[in-house]
């Protein structure tokens, strides 16, 4: 082996290999501003709170029960809205005005029912729960379908 030749030569890395991580520093550099500059990192809006409901449909009155059985995040009652139609009639109500001892500023807890009877929602319903906090965006927590839908 020529040891002398060793120390002399001054490649450190082959040309080849120096232009491939130079491009892949540049495109790594170029990914990173551009998330900045784009706001790709920051949030896209809000997200659904975490709620879970059930339904009991009466058929003798006829009447809808919703309740709320599992409440993950604060939710104010004037936030959320049942809407929807049944038996002809169209349903667009905040949950604030349903309970006499909720209002628009009062949270939503776990065993809170709600009874739609007025208009009755037959059995031929299709009743979307939304949370609509009023900034624009809105999303469906829940859709409830009659026997007769």
């Amino acid at each position: 082996m020529k040891l002398k030749q060793f120390f002399t030569d001054d490649d450190a890395v082959s040309p080849v290999i120096g232009v491939i991580l130079m491009v892949a520093i540049t495109v790594i550099l170029a990914a990173v501003i551009a998330s900045f500059v784009l706001g790709l990192g920051q949030s896209t809006g809000n997200t659904a709170p975490s709620i879970t409901f059930s339904e009991d449909y009466d058929s003798d009155t006829p009447s809808l029960t919703i309740s709320v059985t599992n409440v993950g995040d604060t939710v104010e009652a004037g936030d959320v809205y049942l809407r929807g139609t049944g038996d002809g009639a169209t349903l667009d109500q905040s949950l604030n005005n349903y309970d006499g001892s909720t209002n628009a500023e009062s949270e939503l807890t776990a065993g809170m029912n709600f009874v739609v009877d007025s208009p009755g929602p037959g059995s031929a319903y299709d009743i979307d729960v939304i949370y609509d906090p009023g900034d624009g965006d809105s999303s469906t927590l829940t859709t409830f379908t009659g026997p007769d839908a």
